[in-house]
C-alpha cells in the first residue's frame, strides 16, 4: 500500500457486490490503526445480493431474506452511503451521487478510487424486448417474476380460451448461460409445483422454452457436462433451442429469427449484460466497454484510479 502511506487520504469504493465489498474489507484490513485514512463505500443498495441464487427467489424456493446481507455488518470503520452514483470526475477527482430522486445531490472528493460498479442487462436495441421482456440481475427483477408468474397462473386458472391459457402459461426463458438454465429448470418445477391448486390448468398447458444462439448450454462449463444438463431438461419436458435468435417481442409473443413466433406473455431475459454507463463518459482507455487497466488493476491515465470486477 505504499501509493496510500501519506496523511488525509480519501479511499472511494463505488460498488457494492462481490468485487467492491471484498476490496474493502481487505482496505480495512490492510489499513487497521491508521487514523489518516477514510474508506468510503457508495452503492445503491443497502445489501450485499447473492445473485447466483436469483432464481430461487423467483420460483419461491427460497426467501429473499436468504441471498441478502446488510453491508453496513461487514465493517467496522468503512464508512457507507446508500446512495446511487451520477457521475465521476477523474481530473476533479470527485463524484456526484444522491440518495435518492427527492434528495439533494452531493460531492465527494477522492485521492484513490476503485470501480466497481458491476454491469447492467443489455437488451441489445432489439425491439419491444426492453418494454415487454423481465430481467434477472437484481432481487425486485427476481421478485417481480415471480409475482408475475403467480398471476399468470391466477389468470389462467379463470381464462375459458385454450389458446389464450396456454399463452398465459408459455415460460420463454432468453440465454442459456448459467442464470438462464436454472431460471428455466426453477420456474418450470414451480409451476408443476403450484398448478395443483390451480383445477383448470393441466399439466400439457404448462410450457418452458430455453433459447439461446449458442450451440450449447451453459458454455462456461465441460462440455460433457453440459450436455448431460441438457439432456436433464428435455427428459423433464422443457425445450431447449439452441442457435436460435430473438428478434424482436411483443405483449403476447417472442419473435424468432427464422420467422417463427412463441405465443407467450412471460419473456425471462438472461441474455447478456453490457459495462454500467457510467464507464462511457470516463476519458480513460477500454476494449468492449470495459476499462484497460495494468497488471495492479489500475487505470493508467489516472493514477490512484482503479477498475475491478465487471468494470
Amino acid at each position: 500500500m505504499k501509493e496510500i502511506d501519506g496523511k488525509n487520504q480519501r479511499i472511494l469504493i463505488l460498488g457494492g457486490g462481490f468485487g467492491g465489498i471484498h476490496a474493502a474489507l481487505r482496505l480495512e484490513k490492510t489499513l487497521a490503526g491508521n487514523k489518516d485514512i477514510e474508506i468510503t463505500l457508495i452503492n445503491r443498495d443497502n445489501y450485499l445480493l447473492f445473485t447466483p441464487m436469483l432464481p430461487e427467489v423467483s420460483s419461491s424456493s427460497i426467501e429473499a431474506k436468504h441471498i441478502i446481507t446488510p453491508i453496513r455488518a461487514f465493517f467496522q470503520k468503512v464508512r457507507f452511503r446508500d446512495s446511487e452514483v451520477e457521475s465521476i470526475d477523474l481530473h476533479k477527482r470527485e463524484i456526484r451521487a444522491r440518495h435518492c430522486p427527492r434528495c439533494p445531490g452531493y460531492t465527494l472528493g477522492f485521492d484513490h478510487l476503485i470501480l466497481a460498479l458491476g454491469s447492467v442487462t443489455s437488451f441489445y436495441r432489439l425491439p419491444g424486448i426492453e418494454d415487454h421482456a423481465l430481467p434477472l440481475k437484481s432481487l425486485p427483477d427476481a421478485m417481480a417474476l415471480r409475482n408475475h408468474v403467480i398471476d399468470s397462473l391466477e389468470h389462467a386458472d379463470m381464462e375459458p380460451d385454450p389458446d389464450m391459457r396456454r399463452q398465459m402459461l408459455t415460460v420463454v426463458v432468453a440465454g442459456a448461460g448459467l442464470a438462464g438454465v436454472e431460471a428455466a429448470a426453477e420456474l418450470y418445477d414451480f409451476l408443476h409445483r403450484a398448478k395443483r391448486f390451480y383445477p383448470h390448468i393441466r399439466s400439457d398447458e404448462v410450457r418452458m422454452v430455453l433459447v439461446d444462439t449458442g450451440k450449447q448450454i451453459m458454455p462456461s462449463i465441460p462440455q460433457k457436462l453440459a450436455a448431460y444438463a441438457h439432456k436433464c431438461l428435455t427428459s423433464r419436458g422443457i425445450e431447449v433451442r439452441l442457435e436460435t435468435v430473438i428478434t424482436s417481442a411483443s405483449a403476447g409473443d417472442v419473435e424468432l429469427q427464422d420467422g417463427n413466433r412463441i405465443s407467450t406473455r412471460t419473456l425471462v431475459w438472461t441474455a447478456g449484460v453490457s459495462s454500467n454507463p457510467l464507464l462511457a463518459g470516463l476519458p480513460c482507455g477500454k476494449e468492449r466497454g470495459k476499462i484497460v487497466v495494468n497488471d495492479y488493476l489500475e487505470v493508467p491515465e489516472y493514477p490512484g484510479v482503479w477498475a475491478i470486477g465487471d468494470c
